[in-house]
């Protein structure tokens, strides 16, 4: 897939409402054959859909998943670390109830 647009996404976790850190990934985003393919390299995340819009959406969701998924299995801070994911404004990490929200997206098209 050749990339023809791409977005940047904010994703702020979050521990009792309280803002823990905040990562950037970037999303590229191309067409394959008749449909439209958004990739995460950063997480090795891909969707596809027939829409860009579409697969925008999938691709989000799927990188929600992923990140609320792997914290309730190890260190979220070691696993994004290992995937070269920068972690902004840290503050102290917790045992608490966390989960990610994304915050803002920044198009590229």
């Amino acid at each position: 897939m050749t990339a023809t647009a791409s977005e940047r996404v904010i994703l702020t976790h979050r521990t009792n409402n309280k803002h823990d850190f905040t990562i950037e990934l970037l999303l590229n985003y191309g067409t394959e054959e008749d449909e439209w393919v958004g990739v995460c390299n950063q997480l090795g995340i891909a969707a596809n859909a027939a829409s860009l819009d579409e697969t925008k959406e999938i691709l989000k969701d799927l990188i929600l998943l992923r990140l609320n998924g792997i914290e309730s299995l190890t260190s979220i801070c070691d696993y994004l670390s290992e995937n070269g994911v920068t972690i902004l404004e840290p503050e102290s990490p917790r045992d608490d109830e966390s989960g990610f929200i994304l915050t803002t997206a920044a198009s590229g098209l």
